[in-house]
């Protein structure tokens, strides 16, 4: 759950763990990506973990070229477009199809 008010934003996130196998402190839904920007979401969590190290190599990647911190607006256009390819497998050229991603996904800006 995201709250926006005047002076911020309360993210919550509810840990379920699918079975007894797991270890619950492994289990995070409210991660960062860079040292201003994080992400959460509901749904499945591989696909998940997939977008999160996609959008941490973007923020990176960004850095890198320009020595400053990617906007948040980039970062959302980026992170959009990766996942708009996944809808659209067949404009993808790879071997083998990509499937939509099962999540809902809320980015936000640390201050």
């Amino acid at each position: 759950v995201g709250i926006k008010a005047t002076n911020g934003v309360v993210i919550a996130s509810e840990k379920k763990a699918k079975s007894i196998l797991y270890d619950e402190s492994t289990i995070t839904k409210i991660e960062n990506v860079s040292s201003h920007i994080g992400m959460t979401y509901s749904g499945m969590g591989p696909d998940y973990r997939v977008l999160m190290q996609r959008a941490q190599r973007i923020a990176e990647a960004y850095y890198m070229t320009y020595k400053e911190a990617i906007p948040v607006s980039q970062l959302v256009q980026r992170v959009a477009y990766v996942m708009q390819e996944y809808t659209h497998s067949g404009l993808v050229k790879r071997k083998r199809k990509k499937r939509k991603k099962g999540f809902t996904l809320i980015i936000y800006v640390i201050m």
